[in-house]
């Protein structure tokens, strides 16, 4: 998620992240940040405590970029909070969106949905996002990596080798078949931007 937040943010004015308690990736975003960064979620620390299943408490037009990031499994009306994601949009706004695929259950009771590719593309039209782009990341080391991981624990040593190694593999991997990580994908990155309905 990282590598494709580097590749693909642009800087904006204000910006709203939604469920964006921990940001593990907040050294990436506050440079691009020119105006304001409201954090959103349903624990402090953050700026707006909410529940993604309501409306989003913000006028509409208000922001400049959105981003949604290791949230969307986790809301079970998708459709209403991606159509909120489009009203709080400038008209020219962008919002940026990660999702798991191939991943263990987490966050549990919220975790409700894996999409593929070609369902987040539908799913963003059907709410009047337009995708600009979308790519998938992964690769069938990164992917068993990221399990084997998991099983030895997410703070452990022997998780941290074994996720580099798998990072290492992945690379390998992806050189010798190009194109692998559709048919592996840890996760998917999305660029979209307000469609008139």
């Amino acid at each position: 998620m990282h590598r494709a937040l580097r590749s693909h943010l642009v800087p904006g004015g204000t910006w709203l992240d939604l469920g964006g308690g921990s940001q593990t990736y907040r050294e990436i975003i506050r440079p691009l940040v020119t105006t304001r960064l409201i954090t959103t979620d349903l624990q402090p620390p953050v700026d707006v405590r909410l529940d993604l299943e309501s409306p989003l408490p913000f006028r509409g037009g208000s922001f400049d970029r959105v981003l949604l990031l290791n949230v969307l499994e986790l809301v079970y009306d998708y459709q209403g909070l991606l159509r909120e994601i489009r009203r709080v949009l400038k008209p020219d706004g962008l919002a940026y969106l990660w999702t798991p695929f191939l991943v263990p259950v987490h966050n549990e009771p919220r975790d409700h949905f894996r999409y593929t590719g070609e369902t987040l593309r539908r799913i963003c039209e059907e709410a009047y996002l337009e995708v600009r782009g979308i790519e998938a990341y992964g690769g069938l080391p990164i992917v068993h990596a990221t399990y084997l991981a998991q099983f030895f624990g997410s703070g452990s040593l022997l998780s941290a080798v074994i996720h580099a190694l798998g990072l290492r593999l992945n690379t390998l991997f992806l050189r010798s078949r190009p194109g692998r990580e559709n048919r592996w994908p840890l996760g998917y990155f999305l660029v979209t931007r307000p469609l008139r309905p």
